[in-house]
């Protein structure tokens, strides 16, 4: 049993807690293909799409360059694209 999924609303934000595995309405999305780290990178993505890449090295445990490595890699993928800019913009999974 992985428990519930958690919505948390406050003031200025909604935080969710997605535990492993959980379902998706839109689609699956597959890790099939990809190694380890970039599956930690597409989850933590998945989990909040306007992670920054500062703190993408704090979730994964990795340096800023691998994880730039590492997001190159999923772009060239079709997994994921930016939205709007590095200060304000969001990562959107590509279905």
């Amino acid at each position: 049993h992985y428990g519930r999924n958690a919505f948390t609303l406050t003031e200025n934000s909604l935080n969710v807690t997605l535990r492993f595995p959980f379902m998706i309405t839109r689609g699956e999305i597959g890790f099939s293909g990809l190694n380890q780290s970039q599956v930690k990178v597409l989850k933590a993505i998945i989990a909040k799409p306007s992670v920054t890449t500062n703190e993408l090295c704090r979730i994964v445990g990795l340096g800023i360059s691998r994880i730039n490595i590492i997001i190159k890699e999923l772009k060239e993928l079709n997994r994921i694209e930016r939205i709007g800019s590095n200060k304000i913009g969001y990562w959107k999974i590509v279905d």
